[in-house]
């Protein structure tokens, strides 16, 4: 089997220590050692501190003098940037769509919006998440606009991130298929402003001051 050269290492545990950030099981704020990693993944600490560095790089990691290596944090102003960030730049892929593809966009999120209900109908919060990222995502999917997906990318992680740290309850399903239901209810209307301003308070409404709270309790404990 052919050696990994020594950047492919890198890039593999930078993979791994990626993925268990954005799924929580690296929790917010908690310490980083690269030691902690060496056994684990079989590696020197070269790869496992380059990995971190382009963690880092990204807003995953944070190193704060005379103190370590972190997990990153939210703090409110840090949340309501992301929002706001993520905000203008989805409405304006939603407005580009609907303005462009208005018939594909209706039938891929009725589509979307049948197999949420689905979920609900069978009790099933393990796939939600997935179909979620899918509702919002055919927004650039279908906006033909490469500048708005790569902006969106930039914060894909958090927003992830933020994802995996909601406490998926029915009720918390039951909310958010109505604020999906009423967009697309609003498209089907051709009142385009109203959908926008609807799926501003739905983004607003799930990362909010109680969202917030929960994050720095789970940081909390990591500190």
């Amino acid at each position: 089997m052919k050696q990994l050269m020594p950047n492919s290492i890198a890039d593999v545990v930078y993979q791994k220590l990626k993925k268990r950030i954005i799924t929580g099981k690296l929790r917010l704020g908690q310490k980083v050692l690269d030691a902690d990693f060496v056994d684990e993944f079989k590696v020197s600490k070269t790869p496992i501190r380059e990995a971190l560095l382009k963690l880092k790089s990204e807003g995953l990691i944070e190193v704060l003098p005379r103190s370590g290596t972190f997990v990153f944090k939210f703090s409110e102003e840090d949340l309501r940037a992301l929002c706001d960030t993520r905000l203008i730049i989805e409405e304006g892929a939603l407005r580009k769509c609907f303005q462009s593809n208005n018939i594909k966009l209706l039938a891929e999120l009725s589509q979307n919006l049948k197999r949420q209900g689905e979920l609900i109908e069978r009790d099933d919060f393990s796939e939600y998440l997935n179909i979620d990222r899918e509702f919002h995502d055919i927004f650039f999917a279908l906006a033909n606009n490469p500048y708005l997906e790569q902006s969106y990318r930039i914060i894909f992680d958090k927003i992830n991130v933020l994802r995996n740290y909601l406490l998926l309850t029915k009720e918390f399903m039951t909310h958010s298929i109505g604020a999906h239901t009423a967009i697309v209810d609003y498209l089907l209307q051709d009142d385009i402003d109203n959908a926008c301003a609807r799926l501003k308070r739905h983004i607003y409404g799930t990362f909010n001051k109680d969202y917030l709270t929960h994050l720095n309790m789970l940081s909390h404990k990591n500190g």
